[in-house]
């Protein structure tokens, strides 16, 4: 019975787990997309990695900084990521310095800038919202909270099948008692159920 509690406890905290990363993933997103993404015109939700960028930077820049004029003319504001992006690649290409690249290492960095670069689709803003940016980079700690709450569920499902197994196993072959309890724990921020094995053997009083 013991082990079915736990199975029954790790399932719920599973659920409860995806439920809240989903939920806190749902809306980080669509807070994202009301207020700083308000200027694009269709809606495509970038991967983790675009979001997280979200909650360091308060502006991507342009893309183009120049769209009249042909060719991409990249972001050269260093405080946005798209500026920070353009630096990156000219130290990368060229050095950094303010003399003129060659050919071919302004090539290279432009290929650089629009491998990483955000373009019109992502660009964002948060310049006069700090506070919703915090709200923001909060839901997405929430929500990797939620996931890492389901996939330790995950592992404790596994471990209680083992030892339920294993239980089994001992049980047939050795006279005694397996006592399993489950406590409450913590993996860093995450609360998570821990189990507790103990066994006795049939000679003890």
């Amino acid at each position: 019975m013991a082990y079915l509690a736990a199975e029954a406890a790790l399932w719920w905290v599973f659920a409860d787990g995806r439920s809240a990363g989903a939920g806190g993933r749902d809306a980080y997103r669509d807070l994202a997309w009301d207020v700083a993404r308000a200027g694009t015109t269709e809606r495509r939700d970038g991967d983790f990695e675009y979001y997280e960028r979200l909650t360091r930077w308060a502006r991507s820049g342009a893309f183009d900084a120049q769209p009249g004029v042909a060719g991409v003319q990249p972001e050269t504001d260093p405080t946005t990521f798209n500026g920070d992006a353009w630096r990156l690649a000219r130290e990368l290409f060229w050095g950094g310095s303010d003399v003129p690249p060659t050919p071919d290492a302004e090539a290279a960095a432009l290929d650089y800038y629009r491998g990483r670069a955000y373009d019109e689709d992502f660009v964002w803003d948060w310049s006069g919202a700090p506070a919703e940016q915090q709200r923001f980079a909060r839901l997405i700690r929430e929500s990797d909270d939620g996931f890492a709450r389901a996939r330790l569920a995950v592992g404790g499902l596994v471990a209680n099948r083992f030892l339920s197994t294993a239980d089994v196993w001992l049980s047939s072959r050795t006279p005694g008692t397996t006592e399993l309890r489950l406590v409450p724990g913590s993996v860093g921020p995450v609360t998570v159920p821990r189990l507790v094995v103990s066994w006795r053997s049939g000679g003890e009083r």
